[in-house]
């Protein structure tokens, strides 16, 4: 892909996160301004959610960067894809440490729960499976960090990235309550369609080219 390309979708990108804002405000602005003196850690926990949200547009910004721009295609495709991955990685333990510290301080006490998985209702499962995530991002952004000392390994442990993005999700889904506002479902369908369109394009793209190899090999060997 050209950078020209790159850049549009740059700019997509841009005007989502405008979105994701006004998503996130128009849940945080009842819990902001219905009270002359917000409870302890309600900051640390709205703000907790605009970080996930974010983190959610840089999960699809990674996500159609990788079918849009493959980082073994060129080299600043990959300096692309691990600068985003970094970003990525960066809003979720924004997004973690935020909520943690919101619990502190409603609790009075550091929540050593939320430090490792919890069950026992649907909140601790659902913040059990953010958590989940949380480590398993850690680990695919690790592996590719050390990609030239696991090897071939490394390649599968990258590549389960798509199952924890499907566990982050289920995540936010269970427990965010964005996911109820007419917002956030216009806000997840423009994410939505933009990859499956980029999917489509990079497969069109690739039987395109597919065609044009077979064509060249016909009439290097002197077909019609």
């Amino acid at each position: 892909m050209k950078r020209g390309a790159f850049f549009f979708l740059l700019m997509v990108a841009i005007a989502m996160l405008g979105l994701t804002v006004r998503t996130w405000w128009q849940s945080a602005q009842p819990a902001m301004l219905g009270y002359e003196v917000l409870p302890a850690g309600q900051s640390a926990y709205l703000f907790s959610k605009l970080a996930g949200l974010i983190s959610v547009l840089l999960l699809w910004w990674q996500c159609i960067l990788a079918v849009a721009l493959p980082p073994r295609h060129a080299t600043w495709h990959l300096k692309v894809h691990r600068f985003s991955g970094a970003l990525f990685l960066m809003a979720v333990l924004v997004h973690y440490s935020l909520f943690v510290i919101a619990v502190e301080a409603r609790q009075g006490h550091f929540p050593v729960a939320l430090l490792g998985p919890q069950f026992g209702n649907y909140f601790k499962v659902g913040v059990t499976l953010g958590w989940t995530a949380l480590v398993g991002f850690f680990l695919v952004f690790l592996a590719g960090v050390l990609r030239r000392y696991l090897k071939k390994a490394w390649k599968y442990i990258h590549r389960l990235a798509f199952l924890f993005a499907a566990v982050a999700l289920l995540h936010g889904f269970m427990i965010g309550s964005e996911t109820a506002s007419g917002e956030y479902s216009v806000w997840f369908a423009g994410m939505a369609g933009t990859l499956v369109a980029a999917i489509m394009d990079r497969l069109v793209g690739a039987y395109g080219s597919k065609g044009d190899v077979v064509d060249a090999r016909t009439q290097a060997r002197g077909g019609p």
